[in-house]
């Protein structure tokens, strides 16, 4: 199976795909503090914005922002790896 053009291969696909959880931690890591709460409660921990606006005592909005920042930064860290 080939991948999409324009698109990188799944993991399992690559031959490299044993260094992808490292390559994660590395991008976790590099994150702002705030955003990188977000994303391991929401990912690690499952779960929902309003949930984790609740644990940390946020507005919901602003979960939500951290999230979507935090994907786009992840995303753009990533592909800067490949």
């Amino acid at each position: 199976m080939s991948p999409r053009p324009g698109r990188a291969p799944c993991p399992r696909q690559s031959p490299d795909a044993s260094d992808l959880g490292d390559r994660l931690a590395r991008a976790l890591s590099r994150l702002p503090e705030d955003q990188r709460r977000v994303v391991e409660a929401r990912v690690f921990d499952g779960l929902q914005p309003t949930e984790i606006a609740a644990r940390f005592d946020w507005p919901a909005v602003r979960v939500r922002v951290y999230y979507l920042r935090a994907i786009k930064n992840l995303s753009s860290q990533l592909r800067g790896e490949l």
